[in-house]
């Protein structure tokens, strides 16, 4: 469906989200002052907002920051609606342009206003939801990556014991049955993310792609995956198949790196890639292999460990 021009449009909004509550701020027609108003974050407040802005039957404009979990309810109720163009903007942006309008203070009201601001005045990049399958994927692997750390900090209180004869061995044993219960709940969360790919054909075309190239396995190709699968085609940023033409065709430059043997390949500036997807592919996630998009100019670096 072909989206309204700018013209056609009637209401514009912006919302700050919270855990809690939405902080709303609309306009009615290009002359009309901003009105302020707030909501719960739930789903009864998401239809209460749905009802607010859609109030004088006009097609609206909405434009919210990027919250998590907390604004992908929101996000998804209201792209539904055929009467409502939504946008979802990078939090920065958003404070760059609070900048250039001189609004100094950040409060929700305000944040909501400098929103409004926005969907009234910028370019408009509606926002593309990702399928259900690609953010059951997504939550499963980001769950592990928590867990994975975890992990890590609870190895490195375990070396720091056994380094003393003077501690009670019951920190110790407790401690080892805390790592065996991580252990449990990763392998289980990773056999349940394997069971996500394998139903979605899409899904499993890229992660068995990705699988065939070399320094990416399993534990890899699935924390990359559950991050680029919800990302739109518009942004740019690397696909299951770029990544693999990449790795194979790219000539490695080897550097030593610490102990370990590091390969540096050079690709396309990838300089909007996202804080998450830039943390699961960097060598401290603890990965046995493990891969780097590091958004530098002019280029951008690929690592992987031999």
């Amino acid at each position: 469906m072909k989206k309204a021009s700018q013209a056609e449009v009637q209401v514009f909004a912006g919302i700050d989200v919270s855990a809690r509550e939405l902080s709303v701020a609309v306009q009615c027609g290009i002359e009309e002052k901003i009105a302020v108003t707030t909501f719960c974050n739930q789903a009864a407040g998401h239809k209460a907002l749905l009802a607010y802005l859609l109030r004088a039957n006009a097609r609206a404009r909405v434009c919210l920051e990027a919250s998590g979990n907390y604004s992908l309810d929101l996000a998804l109720t209201l792209q539904a609606h055929p009467q409502v163009e939504i946008s979802v903007v990078n939090p920065r942006r958003a404070r760059r342009f609070a900048e250039s309008l001189g609004e100094r203070s950040k409060t929700d009201p305000v944040d909501a206003r400098v929103l409004c601001e926005y969907a009234l005045r910028m370019r408009w990049v509606p926002w593309v939801p990702p399928s259900l399958a690609a953010l059951r994927l997504r939550s499963i692997t980001r769950a592990i990556e928590d867990l994975v750390a975890m992990q890590t900090q609870e190895n490195n209180r375990q070396h720091s014991l056994l380094a003393s004869d003077a501690l009670p061995a019951l920190l110790i044993r407790e401690l080892e049955k805390h790592l065996r219960y991580l252990k449990l709940r990763i392998t289980r969360l990773r056999r349940e993310a394997l069971r996500q790919i394998a139903l979605n054909p899409e899904l499993n075309r890229r992660f068995h792609l990705m699988l065939t190239t070399p320094g990416l396995g399993e534990t890899s190709s699935l924390q990359i995956l559950g991050e680029l699968a919800v990302l739109p085609d518009t942004l740019g940023l690397p696909s299951a198949d770029w990544i693999r033409s990449s790795l194979v065709r790219a000539p490695p430059l080897k550097r030593s790196r610490g102990s370990a043997e590091v390969v540096i390949v050079t690709c396309v500036e990838l300089s909007t890639c996202p804080r998450w997807l830039r943390y699961v592919m960097s060598p401290s996630c603890g990965a046995s292999t493990s891969v780097c998009f590091a958004a530098e100019k002019p280029h951008c670096r690929l690592w992987w460990q031999l």
